[in-house]
């Protein structure tokens, strides 16, 4: 019987290397993986900031970096409150109805050209609060009915369109407030105001979420509601105040909008 030694060196070789954890296997496990992920949303930013700068030069001045941050204000407020209803582990469609009942309560409770109302930043509170209702509403309708929130804010959606375009009456009225427009013309430390305004909704957001009690509950129920149902939770009180401050971040985006 014969033994052929270059097969078993052979084999041992391979199996050490297999053995061996690789680079790739290094970067893409365990918690290089966890970090990468964590980190994924704004490298792949970067990335597409560093293509479109190599395509077009003019992107990244200055001047036009303040333009996108300008709009890109409305966007990340409502993004703002569509993440407390992702984390809830629902899903909210009334965006465009909520956002247009508040631009059109700023409108027309503000000086415009329409009528004779000139309540100045009343009409900001009052499209905040009427935003903020619509929410609350969403999450009763949710969670008292069991209507399902795909269905229940798509409802809420088309409503609140309806409800707009009833008062406009289907015509375009100018917004003629100066304080009020100054939220998209004036600028503080070379950015335009709704920019900040913005940028604060994006702090009260990260506050809620990581440190206050509903935040953490938001986040318990979207990870499994009967774990925090057993936990002691109230998932309806929870579900209702989660939609609430979801129209809450409309309502400050449809001002922006308006103005």
């Amino acid at each position: 019987m014969t033994i052929n030694a270059e097969n078993i060196k052979t084999m041992t070789k391979s199996e050490q290397a297999g053995a061996m954890p690789t680079v790739g296997s290094r970067l893409f496990s365990g918690p290089y993986l966890k970090r990468l992920r964590t980190y994924a949303p704004a490298l792949v930013l970067v990335a597409l900031c560093i293509l479109i700068t190599i395509a077009n030069p003019n992107f990244i001045e200055p001047r036009n970096l303040v333009r996108v941050a300008n709009s890109a204000a409305v966007p990340l407020t409502l993004a703002m409150g569509l993440t407390f209803i992702i984390l809830l582990g629902s899903i909210d469609l009334s965006v465009e109805g909520s956002l247009s009942v508040a631009a059109m309560v700023t409108v027309l409770l503000a000086t415009n050209d329409a009528n004779a109302n000139a309540y100045g930043w009343l009409a900001v509170i009052a499209a905040i609060a009427a935003s903020t209702v619509m929410g609350f509403t969403t999450g009763i309708i949710q969670t008292f009915l069991r209507i399902p929130s795909f269905m229940a804010t798509l409802g809420v959606w088309f409503i609140g369109l309806g409800i707009s375009v009833y008062m406009l009456g289907g015509s375009a009225v100018r917004l003629m407030d100066p304080s009020i427009r100054d939220l998209a013309l004036a600028r503080f430390l070379g950015l335009p105001v709704a920019v900040w305004v913005a940028l604060a909704a994006f702090l009260i957001a990260c506050t809620v979420q990581y440190y206050t009690r509903l935040g953490c509950h938001i986040m318990a129920i979207g990870g499994g509601e009967d774990v925090a149902e057993l936990s002691g939770i109230n998932l309806r009180r929870v579900r209702i105040m989660a939609f609430g401050l979801a129209g809450f971040f409309f309502g400050v985006a449809g001002v922006l909008a308006a103005a």
